[in-house]
């Protein structure tokens, strides 16, 4: 008996306790710690020193639930603890108060304004539930699909449409780095008041290229050298070209001090210009006209006029004064650019010449003279030819000398038909004067 009484009196003396700070008013409100629950709420709880505790369970418990009611709420205690509630269809995340940005998110599920879209694989969607944007994927990093800036277009991973600056990176010697399968490859650098566009060091065997049109076009080989047009560097060249090579400007190889005049300037000690080749040849020419030519045939080294070049001769000139000249129909003259060739002779020469010897090629010699059928002419009719014309019998007369020059090989010829000439009568002289002694001797006998 004591007992019961003890114990009436104990859940009386809790009743009293309770009614001190809970209440259920006529609102149908009901407040914990507090006599005055707010009328827009089922149930208010006030305290500065306890909190609410929601029943705890883990990831097998909460799914263990049968038919769970929407907006049901749990707190798990493995597998990503948190709060988690139940939105009719499937168990949710509570997003902390310090993650919701309702600029970014209309937490209104209407079909048109929804904007966060959590879905069971750890992505999010961004726009409607049947319209999304693009995924958004979070796991520990954040990723995105494709992204476009001021368009709508998504041909890319990155697309960004603008008419002026549309990208701008600042800081100290900014870079963007590109890598190939996590490997870096290169990277496009502000270095001060440069742009590089280089590979990494650690990329020994990358090269740099610039490409046009679907081909590649210019190559910087790890090695230093540079191509053009051609994928392999050529030894013993910085610069290796594939094709045609054109220079507005001036060119210094082997120095910096170029001729003002010139459009190339070569400096070395030994060979500076070699051109190798079958039969190669460097041409000069004026406008779009070929002049003349250097060439080197097999073992010979010519230079000439073109074949088209109908006016121009191959001058050698000293001192700025022209010395001699081979014109177009391969004369030869010496002695200035205003001497004439004479016609019908290959070396023309205004001036003296000095050798040692000059051989002449003459066919035939004067040997005829000798011939049994030379009429050698009677020396009565000499003499006459000789006091009528003042000069021997086929000989060119002084004026004729004067006038043509002297034809030496024909000269020779004839000097050699009056020697031989000479010669007999010499010896018929000396026959008849053999003649003549012989008769004087028989005449002294008698």
């Amino acid at each position: 008996m004591k007992k019961t009484i003890l114990f009436i009196t104990f859940c009386a003396t809790l009743q009293l306790l309770y009614a001190q700070t809970n209440t259920f008013p006529a609102t149908g409100s009901a407040g914990i710690g507090t006599l005055a629950p707010n009328a827009s709420s089922i149930l208010e709880m006030t305290s500065t020193t306890q909190g609410m505790l929601v029943p705890r369970m883990t990831q097998a418990q909460r799914n263990a639930i049968a038919a769970p009611a929407t907006g049901l709420l749990i707190y798990q205690t493995n597998a990503s603890p948190g709060f988690y509630f139940y939105n009719g269809a499937a168990w949710g995340p509570v997003t902390n108060a310090g993650g919701a940005n309702k600029t970014l998110a209309n937490l209104n599920a209407t079909a048109i304004n929804q904007s966060l879209n959590p879905n069971a694989d750890n992505t999010l969607d961004l726009g409607s539930a049947a319209n999304s944007w693009n995924d958004i994927h979070a796991n520990g990093n954040s990723f995105l699909n494709n992204l476009s800036l001021n368009t709508t277009s998504t041909e890319s991973k990155l697309t960004i449409n603008g008419t002026s600056e549309v990208v701008t990176i600042d800081g100290t010697a900014p870079y963007i780095s590109m890598e190939n399968a996590g490997v870096d490859v290169g990277y496009l650098q502000a270095d001060g008041n440069d742009l590089k566009l280089a590979t990494y060091i650690t990329n020994d065997t990358g090269r740099v290229i610039l490409r046009a049109n679907g081909f590649d076009k210019l190559f910087v080989h790890p090695s230093g050298e540079v191509t053009i047009n051609t994928s392999t560097p050529y030894t013993n060249f910085e610069l290796g070209v594939n094709g045609d090579l054109h220079v507005s400007s001036q060119i210094g190889i082997g120095t910096t001090d170029v001729v003002s005049t010139a459009q190339l300037t070569i400096s070395g000690t030994e060979d500076v210009v070699v051109l190798d080749g079958t039969d190669p040849y460097i041409t000069l020419r004026d406008g779009d006209e070929n002049l003349g030519y250097m060439q080197a045939l097999g073992e010979d080294l010519r230079i000439g006029i073109h074949a088209a070049n109908t006016d121009g001769r191959l001058v050698f000139a000293s001192n700025a004064t022209t010395r001699m000249y081979i014109d177009h129909s391969g004369n030869i003259v010496m002695g200035g650019a205003t001497v004439t060739p004479k016609s019908g002779y290959k070396l023309s020469v205004d001036g003296r010449i000095v050798c040692e010897e000059l051989r002449v090629e003459i066919y035939p010699w004067a040997d005829y003279v000798f011939n049994e059928d030379y009429t050698l002419m009677d020396i009565d009719a000499l003499e006459k030819f000789i006091t009528e014309n003042n000069h021997l019998p086929n000989v060119p007369s002084a004026e004729e000398i004067q006038n043509n020059g002297l034809h030496v090989g024909e000269m020779q010829v004839t000097m050699m038909e009056k020697i031989e000439e000479l010669t007999l009568y010499i010896i018929e002289l000396k026959k008849m004067n053999d003649v003549l002694a012989q008769k004087i001797t028989e005449l002294e006998n008698k």
